[in-house]
């Protein structure tokens, strides 16, 4: 029997993703270090890794030939980490057999920036009474391997180099890394280049440098009480790092990077309340937290002149990734415009214009992921540049929607119609084949991703019996987004008076959505079937997906009270969130990526669903499930998943997925949305209108909201949970012109695209409440 008890303050254990590893990151660079805060050479996933590229292969301070002891290190935040060491003066070691360095101590202090590279300041502190002199000495190295797979092959086909120059204070050192690779796939080839190089910068007056082919000498000589100083500048050559970006500026003051970023968090939506119950105290902490870790996975690169994209986490998916970054900005909306803008340019500009075999490519299609690791560049994978994914083609017309909703901004929307109009003409050209009535998936080149939905692992598609499905593929959630896509296009194109087109879609939709309910609903199992194979004939494996479906609004209304109760069956709902995949499947196991974890970002769906049909009892279920998972992490981060293990007795907390990203963009996005539903915020910008319907439980009965931002107004909301179980709300503040509505049923109909400017007219005509701006 599930047991789901209120989290406990010891509940809160400070999990982490990837440990014993340590990790930080920004922009482009992502520092991996064991829990001491080295780099060994044997370490394959650790390093400085910048755009994709190790960098950075092995990093090792000693003193007279040993490691110090460790005496405390932390990231401080995303970029900047700071550790202690100590060690017994070697005098003191040659007179006595065994000397206790937390007695007689030599401290190294380390702080670390991360940017465009990596900065340093090395500080050594003679807290003893006796005069010192030894040997000091950074061990490192760059091996210029590909981050995120066994693609190694690359390292034969180049040389790497190293000169080095003295300064007046110091030296310069560069290492640097060409290579070439003749390449042929699928009819097409090439000699494609590759350069990389790390510039270090050594900086002291205090000691001769003496540059090796591996390490760096430094004769340290220090009377009692006395302080030592080097800094270190290692910066990346690479063109995606702005040659501008932070890594050797003094570690103490700001940089642009943190003040563009500071400029962000300060104008975003803000959460808040009174003060207990715990519960609500712990969500609002998860909740600030994810606009943070939004911000730090910000790409500068990639920044636009009203917006920017996040990297899809890290440490391992450091780069933009076209499904993952669409989505966390749909869901993200309520922080403010910015990650919507940047991402409707950047992915917009991806949208392919030729065929392509080997990436995936066919004209109209948007990309799912760009790499610029050596691997990717040299074109020993497709990953480079590849398209194999169908999500992020269908949810763009989403993103779309929402920005129009959240803005009113019709120049934009005009600028970027046409991409999302051919994102759907490419799924029509090319997902519906066979005749078959509906949307599947088949990759055609020959490193291509055998799965393209979200749920892209080679064994994630799976028949009842545990067999692979075969391609072509239609997983359920698959259908459920074109039908919102549609829908949502639909909408957009009435706004720019393209009612045809707009009249021609929503018919095209509502037939998906007949033929959808008809024939994927399995009726012994009540819930809709995981999708449909080559054969045209149903995968009936029972699984998240039609979490999804209720989200998208594809369910039909007599479907949904099933449906919903499905998932939370206990092979499905672990107490902690829904697996990828039923407990009871013969292919299910607690860790495989899809087929049995469970992804904060799926518990958000089903939030959603439930919110939009009206379960708002099971809403709350899943929302308490979620924000409890995400008290037991460290830095109350969702992490991308874990493992799917029942919340019981017996398992205290869920395993964790060993790759889990964290922070990770979509996880940080769902627990934004999550409280976009709690709130049942529905804007309309155009006519300067804000709708809202809000649910709030018993273990979060008051809630503040800053800085929400609809067009060119920004309001402040309080919401209260009465003793009947209603929730109210009042505005705190005002600036602009904005009307707030609490409706009810308004928020579905605005959801399903049904009237929305009409709806959006009345509210105005009618003002419910009457704001005034502060004085």
């Amino acid at each position: 029997m599930l047991r789901h008890p209120p989290p406990e303050p010891d509940l809160r254990i400070g999990l982490h993703c990837r440990a014993p590893a340590v990790y930080g990151s920004r922009g482009r660079s992502v520092w991996t270090t064991d829990a001491n805060g080295f780099v060994r050479s044997s370490d394959r996933e650790h390093g400085l890794w910048v755009a994709g590229c190790r960098v950075l292969s092995r990093y090792e301070w000693r003193i007279e030939g040993d490691l110090p002891m460790p005496a405390g290190n932390a990231w401080t935040t995303p970029h900047r980490w700071e550790g202690y060491y100590i060690a017994a003066p070697p005098e003191l070691r040659q007179k006595q057999r065994s000397v206790d360095p937390q007695q007689q101590t030599l401290e190294l202090h380390v702080s670390r920036r991360i940017g465009g590279g990596m900065h340093e300041d090395i500080e050594l502190v003679n807290h003893t009474q006796a005069h010192t002199r030894f040997a000091l000495e950074l061990a490192f190295d760059a091996d210029f391997a590909s981050q995120g797979g066994p693609f190694d092959e690359h390292a034969e086909k180049g040389r790497i180099e190293r000169t080095w120059e003295r300064l007046a204070d110091g030296c310069r050192i560069l290492v640097a890394y060409r290579a070439e690779h003749a390449y042929r796939h699928q009819g097409a080839g090439g000699v494609a280049a590759f350069e990389r190089a790390l510039e270090l910068r050594v900086h002291t007056n205090e000691s001769e440098v003496k540059p090796r082919e591996d390490a760096l000498g430094f004769e340290v000589e220090l009377g009692p009480k006395q302080r030592w100083h080097v800094t270190l500048s290692f910066r990346a050559r690479a063109d995606c790092v702005p040659r501008d970006a932070p890594d050797s500026a003094p570690s103490a003051g700001e940089d642009e990077w943190e003040r563009s970023t500071a400029r962000f968090l300060e104008s975003a939506a803000e959460f808040g309340n009174d003060g207990p119950p715990p519960l609500a105290d712990a969500a609002l902490t998860i909740a600030n937290a994810a606009k943070r870790d939004l911000a730090a996975l910000r790409l500068f690169d990639l920044d636009t002149a009203n917006g920017w994209v996040p990297a899809a986490g890290a440490p391992g998916y450091i780069g933009l990734f076209g499904r993952d970054t669409v989505l966390a900005a749909t869901e993200a909306a309520l922080l403010g415009p910015e990650l919507m803008r940047g991402t409707l340019e950047r992915v917009g500009a991806t949208r392919a214009t030729r065929v392509d075999d080997w990436r995936d490519a066919q004209p109209g299609r948007l990309i799912h992921e760009l790499h610029t690791d050596p691997a990717s560049e040299l074109r020993f994978t497709p990953h480079g540049r590849y398209y194999g994914d169908v999500t992020t083609s269908l949810a763009y017309p989403l993103l779309l929607l929402r920005y129009w909703r959240w803005t009113g901004d019709r120049e934009v929307v005009a600028k970027f119609v046409d991409i999302a109009r051919d994102a759907l003409a490419w799924a029509d050209r090319e997902l519906l084949t066979d005749g078959v009535p509906f949307y599947r998936y088949r990759t055609r080149s020959e490193q291509g991703e055998r799965n393209q939905g979200w749920k892209d692992s080679d064994e994630a598609i799976v028949h009842a019996d545990g067999s692979r499905a075969q391609a072509p593929i239609g997983t359920c959630e698959m259908q459920g987004l074109v039908y919102a896509a549609e829908r949502a296009l639909a909408e957009v194109l009435d706004v720019l008076a393209r009612h045809d087109e707009a009249q021609g879609l929503r018919r095209r939709a509502d037939a998906l959505k007949r033929r959808f309910n008809d024939e994927f609903w399995l009726p012994d199992e009540r819930t809709f079937a995981m999708g449909i194979d080559a054969e045209g004939k149903l995968i009936r494996s029972v699984a998240s997906g039609p979490a999804h479906c209720l989200a998208q609004g594809i369910v039909d209304d007599a479907l949904a009270a099933p449906c919903i109760e499905r998932l939370f069956a206990d092979d499905l709902f672990s107490g902690w969130g829904i697996r990828t995949l039923s407990a009871r499947h013969p292919a299910y196991n607690p860790f495989a990526y899809h087929r049995g974890t469970l992804w904060p970002m799926e518990s958000a769906e089903l939030a959603a669903g439930c919110a939009r049909y009206g379960f708002y009892e099971r809403f709350f279920t899943i929302c308490r499930a979620a924000f409890e998972l995400g008290s037991l992490f460290a830095r109350a981060r969702l992490p991308e998943l874990v493992a799917g293990h029942p919340r019981d007795d017996a398992h205290s907390f869920p395993a964790l997925y060993p790759k889990a990203n964290s922070p990770q963009a979509w996880s940080a996005a769902a627990a934004l949305r999550l409280f976009d539903r709690l709130l049942g915020l529905e804007p309309y910008a155009p006519r300067e209108v804000l709708f809202v319907d809000p649910h709030l439980p018993e273990w979060l009965p008051d809630l503040t909201v800053e800085r929400i931002r609809v067009g060119a107004a920004t309001v402040s909301l309080r919401f209260r949970r009465a003793a009947d179980g209603t929730t109210d709300y009042e505005v705190l503040r005002l600036e602009g012109r904005l009307t707030v509505r609490c409706a009810a049923q308004v928020g579905r109909r605005l959801q399903a695209s049904e009237r929305p400017d009409e709806l959006a007219a009345e509210a105005a005509d009618i003002n419910v409440r009457a704001l005034v701006p502060d004085s």
